[in-house]
C-alpha cells in the first residue's frame, strides 16, 4: 500500500515502511562493549565512550570515523551502571570533553579532559546530595564556551524520581548545585526512560517522559539562564500513551535552523520527530531513537526489530545499517552522520551521508 510521508516539510511517496538496505558496512570500534555515546569536538575529533564491566572505555578517530584508535581506560568505577541506555555519556565543547557515568549505589561521576594536555582528571562527585541518582539515567551536553550540562533522575527527599541538573563552568572539573527540573504532581516521573539534554547559549532543552495522569509523554522543561531556572514543560505530540508501567525508552534532543528544537521518542510501538510546540511526525515503527543535528539539517536513528535506521532531512526515506539496538548518533558535517551501536556484545559504528 502507498502512503506519503511527510517530514519537516520533504513529501516522499513510497511504499509501507519507507525502508530499504544501506550499501555501506558497519565497522568495529570494540569487540567487547556496551551502551556507546558519542561526542565530536570543533576539530573533527570523535570519541566514543563506552562500559565494559566497571570499566569506562574510550576510542578515538581522527578521520571522521573511518577509523578508530586502541581502547583507553578512563577509569574502574565499582558497580557501573550500563545496560537499558544506562552507561557513561559523552559530550565535547571547544576545549574539553566531560565523560559522566553513574554507579549502582546512586552516584554521579564526572571525568573531564583538557584537550591541550591529553589528560583525563580524577572523578568529581556531580550530585550534591549522596546516592540520589540510583535509576542510573543520565545525560550531558555542552556549549562552546565549555560550559556543561548533567541532567539525570533524582530520588532526593521523598525516594520519588524527580528530573535534576546541574552545570559545570570549568570544564566539568566543578559541578554547581543541583537544580530542580521538574517534580511531577502524580509523585513521580516515569522511572526508567533516560532523560536527554541540548544547549544553545543560554538556553537549555531537557527532554523526559513524564507520568500524568496514566500517561507516559514526553515533555520539554527549558531554561533562559544555563539551567539556573526551568519553564514548565510542555508536552510533546499530539497524541498520549497510557501504560501501566515503565518502556524503558527516552529518546533525543537537538537544537538545529534559528534555535529550533526537534526532539525524538516513542510513543506506543511508533517512533516520532517532533519539533517543540509542533504537530508530531511518524517515522515508523521501532523505539530506542536518538537525533543530532548539523546547521539546517538533521539525522535520526532508531530500531526496530532488532535492525537499525537511520533517516535525514534530506533523506526521509530509512535506510537499515545493520543488527543491532542502542544507538547513538553524531553529526559530522553538513553531509555526514556517525552511528554507533550495540551488536552480540560489540560496538559498531557507520558512517552515513546525510543525503543519496
Amino acid at each position: 500500500m502507498w502512503h506519503t510521508l511527510v517530514i519537516m516539510g520533504l513529501i516522499v511517496v513510497c511504499m509501507t515502511g519507507c525502508k530499504k538496505n544501506s550499501t555501506h558496512s558497519p565497522s568495529i570500534i570494540s569487540e567487547l562493549g556496551y551502551q556507546p555515546s558519542l561526542s565530536v569536538d570543533t576539530t573533527g575529533i570523535i570519541r566514543v565512550v563506552y562500559g565494559k564491566g566497571d570499566s569506562i572505555l574510550l576510542s578515538t578517530s581522527q578521520d571522521s570515523g573511518k577509523t578508530f584508535s586502541e581502547e583507553i581506560l578512563i577509569d574502574t568505577l565499582h558497580g557501573l551502571h550500563l545496560g537499558m541506555s544506562r552507561g557513561p555519556q559523552i559530550s565535547s565543547s571547544a576545549n574539553y570533553t566531560v565523560v559522566v557515568a553513574m554507579n549502582k549505589p546512586g552516584d554521579i561521576h564526572a571525568y573531564s579532559l583538557e584537550h591541550s594536555k591529553n589528560m583525563w582528571t580524577k572523578r568529581v562527585k556531580v550530585n550534591d546530595v549522596p546516592r540520589i541518582a540510583k535509576e542510573g539515567l543520565s545525560s550531558v551536553a555542552s556549549d562552546q564556551l565549555d560550559n556543561f550540562y548533567v541532567t539525570w533522575l533524582d530520588l532526593r527527599q521523598d525516594n520519588r524520581n524527580k528530573i535534576y541538573a546541574s552545570r559545570s563552568a570549568q570544564g566539568g572539573e566543578h559541578w554547581q548545585e543541583n537544580v530542580l527540573v521538574y517534580r511531577s504532581p502524580d509523585s513521580t516521573v516515569c522511572e526508567c526512560c533516560r532523560p536527554a539534554i541540548a544547549v544553545n547559549g543560554d538556553k537549555v532543552f531537557i527532554m523526559f517522559r513524564n507520568w500524568l495522569n496514566g500517561s507516559r509523554d514526553m515533555h520539554v522543561a527549558e531554561s533562559g539562564d544555563q539551567a539556573v531556572h526551568f519553564n514548565q514543560p510542555v508536552k510533546l505530540g499530539d497524541g498520549t500513551w497510557k501504560l501501566k508501567g515503565c518502556p524503558m525508552d527516552g529518546g533525543g534532543i537537538t537544537v538545529y535552523k534559528n534555535g529550533e528544537v526537534m526532539t525524538t521518542w516513542r510513543r506506543e510501538d511508533t517512533v516520532f520527530i517532533n519539533v517543540v510546540n509542533q504537530s508530531e511526525q511518524k517515522l515508523g515503527s521501532g523505539k530506542q531513537s536518538d537525533i543530532t543535528s548539523y546547521g539546517n539539517n538533521y539525522g535520526v536513528t532508531w530500531v526496530d526489530e532488532n535492525q537499525i535506521y537511520f533517516s535525514s532531512s534530506k533523506q526521509p526515506m530509512a535506510s537499515v545499517l545493520g543488527n543491532g539496538s542502542f544507538p547513538a548518533i553524531v553529526a559530522l558535517n553538513n553531509m555526514e552522520y556517525l552511528i554507533a551501536w550495540e551488536s552480540e556484545s560489540k560496538i559498531m559504528s557507520l558512517v552515513v551521508p546525510g543525503i543519496k
